[in-house]
Formats: C-alpha cells, structure tokens, sequence
C-alpha cells in the first residue's frame, strides 16, 4: 500500500522516494543541470505526466528551471479534445507555457498507428524544442514502465542483447531527453496527485490486453508482483546491469577480433579455438553478422560446429540464395552464390531515425549507441539523404587528401576480391561514396569533421537492442 505523508511514498514500509522539492531535487541531479536551464516537459494528462509538471513547478525556485509544456492531441479518441484543454488550463494554472500540436486525422495510417504516433510525437518534440529554444526534453516514464519494457524485451528477443531498459539520459531525433522519475512506482505518482488534488485522465486503449505490453502491465507483471514485491526493481537493475556487461564484453569482443585475421572476405580461428564455447559463439555471432545482418542462432552453430570438427573436412554453410560460408583448417570465407539480388536501398533522411534494411535497421545517431550496434562510421557532416546499399556504376570516393577516385580503384588498391566487391555495403549521396565496408576509415575524405552535430553510422541487427522509442 502507498502512503502520502509529508511528500513521503512508501511500498510495504520501506522508503522509496520523497515526491516533493527535495525529492525532486535529488531526482533531477543526476543530469547536471544549471540554472536557467530552459525544460520542455511532456504532457499527456496522465498522472505520471501531470505529477512531473507539478514536481517541476513547486521546485522552480530551488531548481532554476524554466519549464514549458508540449502536448500531443493524437486525435485517436473521442476525449482527446478534453484531454488537450485539461493539459493547458493545468498548464494555465501554474503560470506555465503550453504548446498543444495536434495530429491530423488525415496522416494516420491504417496500420502500425502506434509506430506512426510515436514518430510524430518525437519529431513534433524537436520541432517545439528548436523553435522555442529548448535544450532538451523531459517525459515521465517510472519504474512500472522500466520493467515492462526489459520483460517485454526479453519475451520478445531473447537474446541478451536485445534486452534493454529505457534510458535515463539519451538523444533523440536530435534532441536531449532525459527521464528523472524512473526510480519511482506510478501508483506512488497517483497516489501523490490525488494527494495534491490534481485531475489527471486516463487512457482506456491501455486496458486492452490484446497488446503484448498491455498484457505484461496487467496480467504478467501483477502475478510477479504478488510473489515477489521487488521485481520492478530487479528488472531496473537487471538492464542496468546488463548494458554493463556488454559494454565489457564488447571490450573482449574487439580484442579477440584482432586475433582472427578478419579481412574482407575471410578470417582465421586458430588464435581463439581454445577460448571456452559460449565466447566463440559470441565472437563468430559478432563477426558474422558483419557479412550477413540476418544470421540465426542455427547458422552460428552450424559455422561453430565446422570449425571444431576434427575431420578437417569441406563444409559449406548456406547462409541465403546468394551467400555461402566455406569452413575449412580453420578458415571461413565468403562465397558469393548464383545471381546476386540486390538488397533495398535503405535511405536515411534525418538523424537518430531508425530505418529497416535487410536483416536490422540503419541510423545515423548523434545518442549513444546500445550495446549490440555497429557503429561503421564516422558520418558528422554527412549530407543528408544517405543511402546505404551495395555498389553501384559510377560510384566514386574522395580521398583523404581530396582527391576523387573510382570506387573499383579503391577496392583494387585494397585487394577486395571481385567476386565479393558487390556484395560490400556502401553509404553514398548520388554516386559519391561516404563510407564502404570493412575500408579503413583514414582511406577516405570528410569534410564535416569540425561540424557541432556529432554522428555515427550504426546498423542494429534484428535480434539486437529494440528499436521502440518513448
């Protein structure tokens, strides 16, 4: 049960958070934020949304803050009108600016509405956020939506990487977002505006079990909940925890990559076939991928298995119609196989935007990469659109010194097999080649470097870190 006494919330007695200025002061430390600091808060209606607002206001004088709302009227229910007015009388009321940007009915698509809504809202945060002159953004995700995303995840994935939790401090669409209340239940953030006496609405569509995270909120989550008190918490630290671990194994990974001889077509595995089996299942997962995004668990094995076979015979591993992996002594090589079918150009047009290609999804991120990304490239000062996709006629380069060169040149001089040369991803604007795969990145010329904006090229496979963002 939640108490409500002096700004202090309890769980089964034992101290949580203190929802008030001191509290709030604590909550907001972490994210190093002087005063002045103008703060673009979130605002949906509900109570999570409308305890932030509240927390923020009262501490304005201790904090320093400048606080300003942004609403999103999705449009997708009878009571969004209302819930828009609610936002901005409240808004009204504690003498703070309010930003009320609807949705238009007319660009709801007839599916994936959650996926297009949530994209809207983002981009529409760093519209507001640009043109009002707000360094960054603050939503009101709590502790119950930190473990719903980490069990959600790790149903859905699996794999340790693909379990991840919501950030605390990130970027994106360009845009700082940082999350001060994820240490806190939403039962106590209720329980704190009914305190207050603050009206907050309520969403029905988050009843409807028929969605796999509604089904975890209502139905999962409880029964864990019930049995064991702390598991929102466990959860929180789990995917704390394990973005830790692969930060580290990470570590281990590029070390033991260095051994194995990786070129652009091949690589050798004598240097690490005495390292225990979990970590060359790791390693070969981590290396492949490089050449085919879409690897299963199967294919790693069956590469695995060819490698520490004692016959020392042949094996091919097929990995698509067009790509084969011969092991042999030791050796994987890539072998192109029957007519190549060109993959989808996957075109990046703005930064921090996820798009799907084959077997994962391309970004250009100026947020920290999660563990899992491959980051491939530098690309501050890239122009935008990019699109990644294999080689194409007239491709060229500029050198690092400037000057322009024929991308056949280019793998010529660096010794790419033909046979492999049009299988090798590229980013290129028009015919301009930005980056190439497995080139190293001094061979190339980019002009962007002094730009304040910084950005990587990253690829998350599809058994990787989710793409959800909040």
């Amino acid at each position: 049960m939640w108490l409500a006494q002096s700004g202090l919330y309890l769980a089964k007695g034992e101290l949580v958070v203190q929802l008030n200025t001191a509290g709030m002061m604590r909550m907001l430390a972490p994210f190093g934020l002087p005063r002045g600091t103008r703060v673009l808060v979130a605002v949906s209606g509900g109570a999570d949304s409308m305890a932030l607002l509240t927390l923020l206001a009262q501490s304005a004088d201790t904090s320093g803050l400048q606080v300003g709302v942004v609403h999103i009227n999705h449009q997708l229910r009878p009571s969004a009108g209302r819930e828009a007015a609610l936002v901005q009388a409240y808004a009204q009321q504690l003498d703070v600016p309010c930003t009320v940007v609807a949705w238009p009915v007319a660009a709801h698509p007839a599916n994936g509405v959650e996926a297009a809504a949530r994209a809207f809202r983002y981009t529409t945060f760093a519209r507001v956020a640009q043109n009002e002159r707000y360094p960054l953004l603050m939503t009101a995700h709590n502790l119950d939506d930190q473990a719903e995303t980490v069990l959600f995840r790790l149903a859905r994935s699996g794999s340790v990487r693909g379990v991840s939790g919501i950030p605390a401090d990130t970027v994106q669409y360009g845009l700082r977002v940082v999350r001060p209340l994820l240490s806190v239940h939403k039962a106590a953030l209720q329980a704190y505006c009914e305190q207050q006496g603050i009206t907050f609405v309520h969403d029905e569509s988050n009843d409807d079990t028929r969605y796999s995270r509604n089904y975890l909120r209502h139905t999962v989550l409880p029964l864990l909940r019930d049995r064991w008190p702390d598991t929102d918490r466990h959860f929180a630290r789990l995917a704390t925890e394990l973005t830790g671990l692969r930060t580290l194994a990470d570590v281990t990974l590029r070390h033991l990559s260095g051994k194995v001889r990786l070129k652009s077509d091949e690589f050798t595995w004598q240097n690490v076939q005495n390292e225990s089996t979990t970590v060359q299942k790791l390693l070969l997962q981590h290396l492949l991928t490089r050449w085919y995004p879409p690897i299963s668990e199967r294919q790693v094995l069956a590469v695995l298995n060819a490698l520490t076979s004692p016959d020392g015979r042949q094996r091919i591993v097929t990995l698509s119609p067009q790509l084969a992996l011969v092991v042999q002594h030791g050796q994987v090589r890539r072998q192109p196989r029957g007519a190549d079918v060109q993959a989808a150009d996957v075109v990046l047009t703005a930064l921090d935007r996820w798009v799907s290609g084959v077997g994962g999804a391309w970004a250009l991120l100026t947020q920290r990469p999660v563990a899992g990304d491959h980051v491939l490239a530098t690309a501050t000062g890239w122009p935008l659109p990019v699109t990644v996709r294999h080689r194409q006629p007239g491709d060229w380069v500029r050198l690092a010194r400037g000057q322009h060169q024929k991308l056949g040149r280019l793998l010529t001089n660096n010794h790419v097999p033909v046979v492999v040369r049009d299988h090798l991803w590229v980013a290129a604007r028009g015919h301009e080649v930005l980056w190439v795969e497995n080139t190293r990145p001094g061979q190339l010329f980019h002009a962007g470097q002094t730009a304040k904006i910084k950005a990587q090229l990253v690829f998350r496979p599809d058994d990787g870190g989710s793409r959800d963002e909040f």
